[in-house]
């Protein structure tokens, strides 16, 4: 199911056409036929051309044999595609539709990777860099459609006759997602061993999900008992908290050290001594920063789209639901104004965006997600164990809950009171 090129799961298409349909450029057959964006016909032709250039000076290859070897690959292509679109396409169309927009896209990612003054960077056509510039942000938006993807075999049977590092762009893609944009993106090789993505938007969320092998879900050790009560929280309704509440009972939010999407859970935190029962733990939850636009929420929401798409059960595996336990956390975490500007306050989000449009783009996403994936449950579970570990300590809860809400308050009356009984004992004196 993963190799396949899906079409956009009906349970999301609510979220709106904008995370469907792409702006300028139609990318494999779906949405070839709309009439707006046959301009890029011309764009897409000139890509090619330059292309072929590009590789004939690079290796021994013109382009009949460049054609020739391509022609099986494309053909075998075929069938990652829903059959009823691709049904009336002849084979040498179809092939010649995955050879220009595999130019395309390899020519843009050529073009987008390489850094002002490289030489790669001028190996792409001037008029074609200009206008690969001039129209970024769309193309960005679009390279990422669930429903506009080119077969990842496609794009690896041309890449040998280009410079383009794949890996490069998908790294400065998924480096858009951080707040501190001054970060070096973290390059990496696609090891075909470990992982080999069904299409760009597969690897883009390969690459934010951290390219690792799924950890086991953590629970936070605040007591011997606690494993199997976390076990247990997995199957019982799960409370949910927003991010004051969740401030309010000790846990504080806190950024994780890197920008993986599968970063995110319960650790334990500092401690409060406390006359009756020793160390009284504060939990820590760590959770991704994210920096959100419209092309950003446009990617994640896609990456959602293919977790949905391909996932069998969503307890299955901690990795196969990360990007939609990420959006679940975060929409758990809203649920008020208040809450967005106390994670922008935290530099846990950021984005052009107000608050109220945050808070609504993620509560409507969360709402239309099937299910919240593992990695959610395994959280909230963990957040169960912490309140089950301070059930017992009900009283210095309590404490803590009135001192975060009104130690401000407090403060200030106990100085009040300090300054009048000054001002008494100065008077009684006389």
């Amino acid at each position: 199911m993963e190799t396949k090129i899906h079409r956009f799961p009906p349970g999301l298409r609510g979220l709106g056409g904008q995370y469907i349909v792409p702006m300028v450029v139609a990318i494999g057959p779906y949405h070839r036929g709309s009439p707006r964006l046959q301009e890029m016909a011309k764009v897409k032709h000139a890509a090619a051309h330059y292309f072929i250039d590009a590789a004939s000076t690079i290796s021994t290859y013109d382009y009949h044999k460049i054609y020739d070897e391509f022609f099986p690959v494309a053909v075998n292509a075929r069938s990652t595609y829903t059959s009823d679109v691709v049904a009336g396409i002849e084979d040498a169309d179809f092939v010649d539709m995955m050879f220009r927009d595999a130019c395309f896209l390899l020519q843009y990612m050529l073009c987008m990777s390489s850094s002002l003054g490289c030489r790669e960077y001028f190996d792409v056509n001037p008029s074609l860099r200009r206008f690969f510039f001039s129209n970024r942000a769309c193309i960005d938006n679009d390279v990422m459609l669930l429903e506009n993807q080119l077969p990842w075999m496609v794009l690896d049977a041309l890449r040998k006759f280009s410079p383009v590092k794949i890996e490069d762009f998908i790294a400065e893609m998924g480096n858009k997602f951080q707040i501190r944009q001054d970060l070096k993106p973290e390059s990496f090789v696609l090891d075909p061993e470990i992982y080999t993505p069904p299409h760009l938007l597969g690897l883009l969320r390969f690459y934010k999900l951290g390219r690792r092998k799924a950890p086991k879900p953590h629970v936070p050790d605040y007591g011997p008992e606690n494993k199997t009560e976390a076990a247990h929280g997995l199957l019982k309704q799960i409370s949910v908290s927003n991010a004051i509440e969740l401030a309010e009972i000790g846990v504080r939010l806190k950024p994780s050290k890197t920008a993986d999407f599968m970063d995110i859970g319960m650790k334990k935190g500092a401690f409060l001594e406390n006359l009756f029962s020793g160390k009284l733990f504060l939990g820590n939850l760590f959770f991704v920063p994210l920096s959100l636009d419209s092309t950003k929420a446009c990617w994640l929401v896609n990456m959602a789209a293919f977790e949905v798409c391909t996932v069998s059960r969503f307890k299955e595996d901690v990795q196969k639901t990360a990007v939609c336990s990420y959006i679940a956390l975060l929409a758990m975490l809203m649920d008020r104004d208040e809450d967005v500007l106390r994670l922008r306050s935290k530099h846990l989000v950021h984005g052009n965006h107000t608050n109220k449009e945050m808070l609504d783009f993620f509560k409507s996403l969360a709402k239309h997600l099937p299910d919240n994936g593992y990695k959610f449950s395994c959280i909230m579970a963990d957040i169960e164990v912490y309140k089950a570990y301070k059930l017992n300590r009900w009283i210095w809860i309590r404490v803590y809950k009135f001192w975060y809400k009104h130690g401000k308050t407090v403060a200030v009356v106990i100085s009040i009171l300090g300054a009048i009984a000054g001002i008494l004992k100065v008077i009684l004196s006389i």
